[in-house]
């Protein structure tokens, strides 16, 4: 059942991906804070396909940390689903993504429209430089800058490696960083088709305020994402054996 769910699902995700991006292909033209507004619909509509067709929702905790526009968001990543609902926990984010995304045919034209910052994971210390740079342009535009640590989806159980360039927008920027834990990859799990039915929580944790050294903050980012999501987890295991339910965590 829900593998007939996940594919539905799948069916009506595409519909309404093409129809978002060629109805609205002449937003292109137009600000990048109203192609923004645009991928937040788009995200809105995916988040409620999700709750209808596979029956997941969303817990969010802590958005009185969500508060202030001027602030780096430092999440956890399990799994494609928070890429997706993070965007509608902000006012006007910028993400950063891997330059790869910002090159995929007419969506990758919509990420850099919409005023994403794309990195090139190889490119060293000139593509860190270039990063901080464009995030200081989108703060300066009222934006909030989103960031995946780890770069990469990171299964429950396993190490996770946080990379340095959160810790450059830290510095250079001079703003607070705001920690989000998740247990997503309980329901929605890399390369599955079918989704385990149930609420996955997002919290955001007090931010972390800007003049701490890079190890110091690398330390506390890890070890505040790292024991929330390790709780976060929990929760989310013992509501579904609750349910009688597996999670897709594949430990």
């Amino acid at each position: 059942m829900n593998l007939f769910r996940a594919i539905l699902f799948n069916i009506f995700l595409q519909i309404w991906t093409i129809c978002m991006a060629f109805v609205f292909a002449p937003s292109l033209f137009l600000p990048s804070r109203y192609v923004m507004r645009i991928a937040q619909v788009w995200s809105g509509g995916v988040t409620v396909l999700a709750s209808v067709f596979m029956g997941i929702k969303a817990e969010i905790r802590g958005r009185e940390h969500l508060q202030d526009k001027r602030v780096i968001v430092a999440a956890k990543h399990q799994s494609a689903w928070e890429t997706i609902k993070l965007s509608n926990l902000v006012d006007l984010p910028s993400t950063v993504l891997k330059n790869e995304l910002a090159h995929m045919f007419l969506y990758g034209y919509y990420f850099r429209r919409a005023g994403m910052i794309p990195v090139d994971r190889e490119g060293g210390a000139g593509a860190i430089r270039k990063m901080i740079r464009l995030a200081a342009q989108r703060l300066d535009e009222g934006r909030t800058i989103i960031i995946y640590p780890e770069g990469t989806r990171t299964p429950i159980g396993q190490k996770p490696r946080y990379f340095p360039g959160v810790a450059g927008l830290y510095k250079e920027l001079g703003v607070p960083v705001v920690p989000i834990a998740l247990n997503s990859a309980l329901y929605w799990r890399r390369g599955q088709l079918a989704k385990t039915p149930g609420t996955i929580i997002i919290e955001a944790l007090p931010p972390i305020p800007p003049g701490l050294d890079r190890k110091t903050f690398l330390r506390e980012l890890e070890e505040r994402i790292e024991t929330a999501t390790a709780r976060l987890v929990e929760e989310g295991r013992a509501d579904l054996r609750r349910r009688g339910l597996d999670d897709l965590s594949g430990e």
